[in-house]
């Protein structure tokens, strides 16, 4: 009998905004802190890639991304002996943002044992982990909208700047402007 657990949260943040969270696998134990010391990917976030999970207190496990529907969902699955951990994450539009659900599941003929060993740190860290996955995609999201106005700010500065340059440069050539000024060779 396979063993279950899923928890939801609501976000502001776009679905994009919570897929950069989950595609940026070497910071995920930023909102698993208990569920994830560190992680990483052998390759692209696509179906068929594998990687790599710590759980506090626990070796070093394997995992397959098993399906990938950017900005909507992603299942990964780690296999051990008498046992399957698959873990769904979810994204929904909810409200003018997103509802975030996690679901983990535990199935093979070891379930009664593994429930109780990696139930109890899925138990303890799911809740926290979805809520501030919620809270950091905002956090985030807001982050790259200053810096993306900065980035806008500061090229049009330099296009004034630029343009600024040009008239000088178009005065000096005809003679305008300072006459101290540099002297165009020829001239």
């Amino acid at each position: 009998m396979a063993w279950q657990m899923e928890h939801s949260a609501e976000s502001s943040a776009s679905a994009a905004a919570v897929w950069r969270r989950y595609v940026d696998v070497e910071h995920w134990s930023e909102w698993s802190q208990k569920g994830v010391e560190r992680s990483s990917l052998d390759g692209e976030f696509e179906e068929g890639t594998t990687g790599k999970s710590k759980a506090p207190g626990f070796p070093e496990g394997k995992f397959q991304l098993v399906t990938v529907e950017p900005e909507k969902q992603f299942v990964s699955e780690a296999k051990f002996p008498g046992g399957r951990l698959t873990f769904e994450h979810m994204i929904e539009p909810a409200d003018g943002g997103t509802r975030i659900t996690h679901r983990a599941t535990l199935d093979g003929p070891l379930t009664f044992v593994w429930s109780q060993v990696i139930g109890r740190i899925v138990k303890r860290g799911m809740p926290e982990g979805v809520e501030r996955l919620a809270e950091l995609a905002v956090e985030k999201e807001e982050e790259e909208r200053k810096e993306a106005e900065e980035d806008k700010d500061r090229e049009a500065r330099r296009e004034e700047t630029d343009e600024k340059f040009k008239e000088e440069i178009e005065k000096t050539s005809q003679g305008e402007g300072d006459k101290g000024g540099a002297s165009i060779p020829g001239a």
